[in-house]
């Protein structure tokens, strides 16, 4: 959530040098390893999904 909430205040900032700046850096980043992190960190979170498995129609522990 947090990233999320530092990601809104960027992108919405508004005003004279940061509007300037977003593009540019914009720009940069698409270029760079980190576009990578961030996109991913982005899609899938900072954190792993525990996924309760049994409760599954198709899992072999449904059954018992």
């Amino acid at each position: 959530m947090r990233f999320q909430v530092r990601q809104s205040r960027a992108m919405l900032s508004t005003g004279g040098l940061a509007a300037r700046i977003r593009p540019v850096a914009a720009r940069l980043i698409a270029h760079t390893p980190l576009a990578r992190k961030i996109t991913h960190r982005v899609a899938y979170g900072s954190t792993a999904v525990d996924v309760a498995t049994e409760l599954f129609a198709g899992s072999t522990d449904a059954h018992r």
